[in-house]
Protein backbone atom coordinates (compact mmCIF):
# COMPACT_ATOMS: atom_id res chain seq x y z
CA UNK A 1 0.00 0.00 0.00
CA UNK A 2 3.06 2.16 0.88
CA UNK A 3 4.28 1.98 -3.05
CA UNK A 4 0.92 2.79 -4.53
CA UNK A 5 1.05 5.79 -1.87
CA UNK A 6 4.32 6.96 -3.35
CA UNK A 7 3.54 6.17 -6.94
CA UNK A 8 0.97 8.87 -7.09
CA UNK A 9 3.02 11.37 -5.12
CA UNK A 10 5.82 10.84 -7.45
CA UNK A 11 4.70 10.15 -10.81
CA UNK A 12 0.80 11.37 -11.13
CA UNK A 13 1.00 14.63 -9.22
CA UNK A 14 1.52 17.58 -10.93
CA UNK A 15 4.98 19.70 -9.61
CA UNK A 16 5.28 22.90 -10.26
CA UNK A 17 7.91 25.09 -9.39
CA UNK A 18 7.74 27.94 -6.79
CA UNK A 19 10.23 29.69 -4.68
CA UNK A 20 11.61 27.99 -1.37
CA UNK A 21 9.66 29.89 1.72
CA UNK A 22 8.88 29.18 4.95
CA UNK A 23 7.15 30.48 8.15
CA UNK A 24 7.82 34.25 8.15
CA UNK A 25 8.00 35.01 4.79
CA UNK A 26 5.69 37.52 3.57
CA UNK A 27 4.44 35.94 0.04
CA UNK A 28 1.84 36.94 -2.54
CA UNK A 29 0.04 34.27 -4.16
CA UNK A 30 -1.30 34.12 -7.09
CA UNK A 31 -4.72 31.96 -7.72
CA UNK A 32 -7.39 31.51 -10.54
CA UNK A 33 -10.78 31.45 -9.51
CA UNK A 34 -13.53 30.81 -11.96
CA UNK A 35 -16.91 32.32 -11.77
CA UNK A 36 -19.52 30.97 -13.82
CA UNK A 37 -17.72 31.28 -17.69
CA UNK A 38 -15.59 33.52 -16.83
CA UNK A 39 -11.89 33.26 -15.05
CA UNK A 40 -9.92 35.78 -13.70
CA UNK A 41 -6.74 35.81 -10.99
CA UNK A 42 -6.77 37.14 -7.45
CA UNK A 43 -3.49 37.39 -5.35
CA UNK A 44 -3.66 37.07 -1.48
CA UNK A 45 -0.93 38.58 0.25
CA UNK A 46 0.20 38.06 3.76
CA UNK A 47 2.97 36.32 6.40
CA UNK A 48 3.44 32.60 6.26
CA UNK A 49 2.21 31.19 9.43
CA UNK A 50 3.43 27.46 8.91
CA UNK A 51 3.80 25.06 6.18
CA UNK A 52 2.35 21.25 6.93
CA UNK A 53 2.62 17.63 5.20
CA UNK A 54 4.52 17.01 2.50
CA UNK A 55 4.38 15.48 -1.00
CA UNK A 56 1.00 15.71 -2.54
CA UNK A 57 -0.84 16.64 1.06
CA UNK A 58 1.60 19.65 1.49
CA UNK A 59 -0.16 23.23 2.67
CA UNK A 60 0.82 26.89 3.83
CA UNK A 61 -1.32 28.70 6.03
CA UNK A 62 -1.34 32.57 5.26
CA UNK A 63 -2.43 35.25 7.49
CA UNK A 64 -3.43 39.14 6.16
CA UNK A 65 -5.06 41.94 7.74
CA UNK A 66 -7.93 42.81 5.86
CA UNK A 67 -9.10 46.49 7.79
CA UNK A 68 -8.67 45.41 11.94
CA UNK A 69 -9.58 41.77 11.08
CA UNK A 70 -7.44 38.93 10.65
CA UNK A 71 -7.67 36.57 7.98
CA UNK A 72 -6.20 33.39 7.38
CA UNK A 73 -5.97 30.98 4.04
CA UNK A 74 -4.76 27.84 3.82
CA UNK A 75 -3.27 26.52 0.22
CA UNK A 76 -2.34 23.51 -0.96
CA UNK A 77 1.19 23.36 -2.41
CA UNK A 78 -0.31 21.59 -5.41
CA UNK A 79 -3.68 23.38 -5.81
CA UNK A 80 -3.83 23.24 -9.68
CA UNK A 81 -5.18 26.71 -9.29
CA UNK A 82 -1.77 28.44 -8.60
CA UNK A 83 -0.40 30.26 -10.73
CA UNK A 84 2.35 31.53 -9.34
CA UNK A 85 4.28 32.61 -5.44
CA UNK A 86 6.30 35.78 -5.51
CA UNK A 87 8.39 36.17 -1.74
CA UNK A 88 7.93 39.97 -0.85
CA UNK A 89 10.08 40.05 1.88
CA UNK A 90 12.37 36.58 3.36
CA UNK A 91 11.97 36.65 7.35
CA UNK A 92 13.58 33.90 9.24
CA UNK A 93 11.81 33.05 12.24
CA UNK A 94 11.06 30.24 14.74
CA UNK A 95 7.89 27.67 14.08
CA UNK A 96 6.85 29.27 17.52
CA UNK A 97 7.21 32.85 17.07
CA UNK A 98 5.46 32.58 13.57
CA UNK A 99 2.10 32.57 15.59
CA UNK A 100 2.76 35.67 17.58
CA UNK A 101 0.36 37.57 15.17
CA UNK A 102 -2.73 35.59 16.34
CA UNK A 103 -1.56 35.66 19.79
CA UNK A 104 -1.13 39.77 19.58
CA UNK A 105 -4.22 40.47 18.14
CA UNK A 106 -5.88 38.54 20.99
CA UNK A 107 -3.90 40.24 23.24
CA UNK A 108 -4.40 43.75 21.73
CA UNK A 109 -8.16 43.07 22.25
CA UNK A 110 -7.94 42.58 25.19
CA UNK A 111 -5.93 45.35 26.38
CA UNK A 112 -8.53 47.65 24.66
CA UNK A 113 -11.31 46.07 26.51
CA UNK A 114 -9.37 46.32 29.90
CA UNK A 115 -7.89 49.85 28.77
CA UNK A 116 -12.00 51.03 28.48
CA UNK A 117 -12.94 49.55 31.63
CA UNK A 118 -10.36 51.84 33.66
CA UNK A 119 -11.07 54.50 31.89
CA UNK A 120 -14.67 53.93 33.50
CA UNK A 121 -13.86 52.76 36.61
CA UNK A 122 -11.40 55.65 37.17
CA UNK A 123 -13.79 58.37 36.06
CA UNK A 124 -16.18 57.04 38.68
CA UNK A 125 -13.96 56.85 41.34
CA UNK A 126 -12.90 60.38 40.42
CA UNK A 127 -16.81 61.97 40.69
CA UNK A 128 -17.76 59.46 43.31
CA UNK A 129 -14.84 61.30 45.45
CA UNK A 130 -15.78 64.64 44.18
CA UNK A 131 -19.51 64.33 45.44
CA UNK A 132 -18.49 62.60 48.96
CA UNK A 133 -16.09 66.10 49.30
CA UNK A 134 -18.89 68.14 48.77
CA UNK A 135 -21.42 66.34 50.86
CA UNK A 136 -17.98 66.48 53.51
CA UNK A 137 -17.80 70.32 52.97
CA UNK A 138 -21.37 70.72 53.19
CA UNK A 139 -21.59 69.00 56.37
CA UNK A 140 -19.15 71.40 57.70
CA UNK A 141 -21.54 74.29 56.86
CA UNK A 142 -18.24 75.10 54.17
CA UNK A 143 -20.07 74.63 50.91
CA UNK A 144 -17.69 74.12 48.50
CA UNK A 145 -15.68 77.46 46.66
CA UNK A 146 -16.38 76.31 43.12
CA UNK A 147 -18.64 73.48 42.01
CA UNK A 148 -16.66 70.78 40.19
CA UNK A 149 -16.97 69.26 37.25
CA UNK A 150 -16.32 66.22 35.45
CA UNK A 151 -13.41 64.92 34.69
CA UNK A 152 -11.69 64.10 31.39
CA UNK A 153 -12.07 60.94 30.33
CA UNK A 154 -8.67 61.12 28.38
CA UNK A 155 -6.45 61.85 31.55
CA UNK A 156 -6.64 57.41 32.28
CA UNK A 157 -3.39 56.16 33.67
CA UNK A 158 -2.28 53.68 32.15
CA UNK A 159 0.21 50.75 32.73
CA UNK A 160 2.29 48.93 30.48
Amino acid sequence: MANLVDFVNNELSTKKDFPAFGAGDTITVYYEIKEGEKTRTQFFKGVVIQRKGAGITETFTIRKMSGAVGVERIFPVNLPALQKIEINKNFAVAMREANTARRTARESATTKEAKKAAQIAFSAAITAAQNARTAALTALGNPPSKPTTSVPTTSVPTSN
